[in-house]
């Protein structure tokens, strides 16, 4: 019989997901762009990585970590909301100057010599739109958890005065 996912469990599956695309990202434009060609590229590659990764131990960590207290759960909830934000700034940053760089205009036709077609040139620009709609999505995710931990923090504060006046 099935059961329902629980919030922190969707959180999970929706970090997975999102270490998917940015695997996909990094496959792309390995096959497109050798190492030595372009470091702007490669310099992207590599926060996509960094950003697969931690999305994948943050949400492997849903089923594989568990504390049973609450002053731990809390204390790993908020580094795992500032390593996000952290990865989050680290990500806008590659993929807009990677996006000022190639996307924008006629590039194409200034990076000639370096892409061999426009089908190379195009799934360059379709990854680094991936990775700009990937930073939106991960933006709005810090954003949500921030929200959820502040409040948690505010109840925490409440049955605190609650547990003092008794």
């Amino acid at each position: 019989m099935a059961r329902k996912l629980s919030k922190k469990e969707c959180v999970a599956v929706l970090h997975i997901f999102m270490a998917m695309i940015c695997i996909a990202i990094v496959a792309l434009l390995y096959y497109e762009v050798p190492f030595p060609q372009d470091y702007f590229i490669f310099y992207y590659q590599i926060c996509m990585n960094t950003t697969a990764f931690v999305f994948l131990l943050f949400g492997c960590s849903t089923w594989c970590y568990n504390s049973n207290v609450s002053r731990t759960r809390y204390q790993v909830r908020i580094f795992c909301v500032l390593v996000l934000w952290v990865l989050l700034i680290l990500d806008a940053v590659t993929c807009s100057y990677c996006f000022i760089n190639y996307c924008t205009g006629d590039v194409y036709t200034a990076y000639e010599k370096d892409f061999s077609t426009k089908l190379q040139y195009t799934i360059i620009c379709v990854s680094i739109y991936m990775g700009l709609a990937m930073s939106l999505v991960m933006f709005f995710i810090n954003l949500i958890l921030t929200v959820i931990i502040c409040k948690k923090r505010r109840r925490r504060k409440r049955s605190r005065r609650r547990n003092k006046r008794s």
